[in-house]
């Protein structure tokens, strides 16, 4: 009843806020087409509350989440006008950024303008086929058709699919056994996490987490009635694939681990250990295969995972852009990276506060919550990539808030501050030794 309350509550919002936009139509000025994108967008969020926020949380969690979503749009808008394009209301210049992010942009364009001369229909094969993340595009261009080829319009479209993500996270917590206040913290905690906090990044991540997070829950919610998997298993490997393809390894990994778990009553430790440490080593061996057999494997270099530097990789990960000092170096996307300096203290403190409790849990039960677990595949597989991107760490870390969420604030407000003390100190040693601009860090674990 719970989930069922949940997911109709999702949909109905979620109509909510596309039939407005459709009924305002595309042709508005960039003024009103935000504004219409916006109202639509709280619209939904008061049908979602009226369904299911309010009964499930409490009214508190109305007030924090609109709070949440108006600061993100207020916060995107400024910074978009301040930073990128003070005109952008009164001219109709282009939108100009690094290429990855004007790409995205131009795909959601050509998906809107073919739905516009065709039609609502499919769009062509040669639009999944050409392109990476192809349905969030697709998915993210209807933003485009509904309300028109203005690009400022993906800041309210970003903050509310994490207002989405805080919501069904808050739904995990109360699935792992939390009272409502618990999980209305989780819930708070998830809708001020700074990933995608300065909501206008042309980027897939804010609805690629709302994907991720959604098709967790779906397996989640149902693990007690794994009749239910015969639906919500490929509906939630269809969502992990769309946003990385081995993320649908991860979401097939989770359903094995919950499966095992549900015949045993005590799990041996040792199980667990190699149950993460294949899935770390198949992320890693089966590229080389498929190389090898493919005949381009060309040498160890290619390989993505070195586990002599793991561990090193492990730091990166955690640091994330490091070091702080180079938001006044004159690096490429400066004017982002604060938000992702306190991404990595969030991700850090988060990673402290769980552990002990996970272990806790382990020896008790014998088994680690499904949400820990998922949360702990997903930054095995950033840490292990080439290239260790805070967007990839981050995007699994508001999982492990249904286990945190129990821990007392006093706790909280210390393990942060202390995070962040910490990482103060890091960049005032790496300043003090010289290694400023020395790019050691990357050199030693990938960019």
């Amino acid at each position: 009843m719970h989930s069922g309350r949940l997911l109709a509550g999702l949909l109905l919002a979620h109509a909510a806020v596309l039939i407005p936009m459709r009924f305002f139509g595309y042709e508005l000025s960039r003024y009103w087409s935000l504004l219409s994108v916006t109202g639509a967008a709280f619209a939904g969020l008061l049908v979602f509350s009226a369904v299911y926020i309010g009964r499930a949380f409490g009214k508190k969690a109305v007030y924090i989440l609109c709070l949440a979503f108006a600061l993100k749009v207020g916060l995107g808008v400024w910074h978009y006008l301040f930073f990128m394009d003070a005109d952008y209301f009164t001219t109709m210049n282009a939108f100009s950024y690094f290429h990855d992010f004007e790409w995205m942009n131009n795909k959601m364009q050509a998906a809107a303008d073919f739905w516009r001369e065709e039609g609502f229909s499919p769009l062509p094969a040669t639009f999944y086929f050409g392109n990476k993340n192809p349905f969030l595009l697709a998915y993210n261009g209807v933003l485009y058709f509904l309300s028109g080829n203005n690009h400022l319009n993906i800041s309210p479209w970003n903050a509310l699919h994490s207002i989405y993500v805080a919501i069904l996270v808050g739904a995990l917590a109360l699935q792992a056994g939390a009272t409502k206040t618990q999980a209305r913290f989780a819930l708070a905690i998830a809708a001020f996490q700074p990933f995608g906090f300065i909501s206008n990044l042309m980027w897939r991540d804010s609805v690629g987490q709302f994907w991720l997070v959604l098709g967790a829950y779906l397996l989640i919610a149902t693990r007690e009635k794994k009749w239910w998997w015969v639906l919500t298993l490929p509906a939630a490997g269809f969502f992990a694939w769309s946003v990385r393809q081995p993320y649908l390894l991860l979401l097939i990994a989770l359903a094995a681990y919950m499966l095992a778990s549900a015949y045993r009553s005590k799990m041996n430790m040792w199980l667990i250990l190699l149950f993460f440490g294949a899935i770390a080593v198949g992320l890693n061996v089966l590229p080389a295969v498929m190389g090898l057999a493919l005949d381009r494997f060309q040498g160890t270099s290619q390989l993505s995972f070195d586990f002599f530097l793991f561990p090193l990789r492990i730091v990166r990960a955690i640091a994330g852009p490091f070091p702080w000092f180079q938001l006044f170096m004159g690096v490429d996307g400066a004017e982002y990276m604060p938000v992702d300096f306190i991404q990595a203290v969030y991700n850090l403190a988060l990673i402290i506060l769980v552990v002990p409790i996970a272990i806790k849990k382990w020896k008790e039960t014998g088994r680690l919550d499904p949400s820990f677990v998922l949360s702990a595949l997903l930054f095995i597989t950033a840490a292990q990539a080439v290239g260790v991107h805070i967007s990839y760490v981050s995007i699994g870390m508001v999982l492990l808030l249904p286990l945190v969420c129990r821990v007392p604030t006093a706790k909280w407000h210390k393990t942060f501050f202390l995070c962040l003390l910490g990482f103060i100190i890091a960049n005032t040693a790496y300043w003090l030794l010289g290694l400023a601009g020395s790019g050691v860090v990357q050199g030693l674990t990938g960019y």
